[in-house]
């Protein structure tokens, strides 16, 4: 049998469980998370969350953030930024909350093509961030990266590259990796 993306389906199952306040039967798919190919990224950062998630329940945070990410799936990017301003706007937003919520608009000005936008934002993530949370650090370099490729600042966006290959441990390390791999490539191309 074929256990790819198993952890990741039982994670998300989880999740959906806990948000409809059925906990019990989360923690029951969370346990199982650790069921997938450990090969694949989702696979492993099922594994990580479903344990935490054992032991504690999501936060609001993660809420929110998923919350976003959907909106973005979706392509529903004007909730998706009024969402993002709103929050970002509110008392007692966390530092930690605010790093995500920086690399989502990062993301959502990269779809509009707004690169010095997505740039700034991807620079104040890394700001909130502190290098506290390396997936984070790892995809605001990416996105700073692309940002600055794409206005033709290729020097700068290389040394974005570079950061991503410093951090050792991250989530969806392979598939950063291959993107930024990938850019890099394109831009070792353009100066040929």
């Amino acid at each position: 049998m074929n256990n790819d993306y198993v952890g990741f389906a039982n994670l998300r199952t989880g999740i959906c469980f806990e948000l409809l306040g059925n906990r019990k039967q989360a923690i029951k798919f969370y346990e199982k998370s650790d069921e997938g190919n450990k090969d694949i990224d989702e696979d492993i950062y099922a594994e990580r969350l479903g344990k935490i998630f054992v032991q504690k329940p999501i936060t609001e945070d993660f809420k929110t953030i998923q919350h976003l990410k959907n909106l973005l799936k979706l392509k529903m990017y004007k909730d998706a930024e009024e969402l993002l301003t709103k929050t970002l706007s509110e008392q007692g937003t966390s530092t930690n909350l605010k790093a995500e919520l920086y690399l989502l608009l990062s993301e959502l000005q990269l779809i509009k093509k707004n690169y010095d936008d997505a740039l700034e934002n991807a620079l104040l993530c890394l700001k909130f961030n502190g290098d506290k949370e390396n997936t984070i650090a790892a995809e605001a370099y990416y996105r700073a990266a692309v940002s600055l490729s794409n206005l033709k600042r290729e020097t700068e966006a290389l040394y974005y590259l570079k950061k991503i290959e410093s951090i050792d441990d991250f989530d969806f390390r392979t598939t950063i990796k291959n993107k930024a791999y990938s850019l890099l490539r394109k831009i070792n191309k353009q100066s040929d």
